[in-house]
């Protein structure tokens, strides 16, 4: 009898707390987070087609890094993923932080 109650009162507590999440989710649900588009087709390759692409002279290495530079700063703002941005001290990139010739 005893455990009767027990998983009675468990399917109540669990059908409230649902309930209370899915008036929760209604009310302030998960404003949907815009990333712009990725214009450059080089963010959506893997390492190994990249460094093809450099070996072939596809593209360069500055071009490749300065790509993944420009999404990093357009997409950081709003999911706050990079802590440190270090972007002069790429090793790519030459004196006075421009790029390397």
């Amino acid at each position: 009898m005893l455990s009767v109650v027990i998983s009675l009162l468990t399917r109540l507590y669990l059908a409230v707390v649902r309930c209370v999440f899915r008036l929760l989710w209604v009310a302030w649900g998960p404003t949907k987070l815009l990333l712009p588009p990725i214009d450059d087709p080089a963010l959506v390759q893997s390492a190994r087609t990249l460094a093809l692409w450099i070996r072939q002279r596809k593209r360069s290495t500055v071009s490749i890094i300065e790509a993944f530079r420009r999404r990093i700063e357009a997409v950081n703002p709003i999911i706050n993923a990079v802590v440190d941005e270090r972007f002069e001290s790429c090793p790519a990139r030459g004196p006075g932080g421009g790029p390397a010739a």
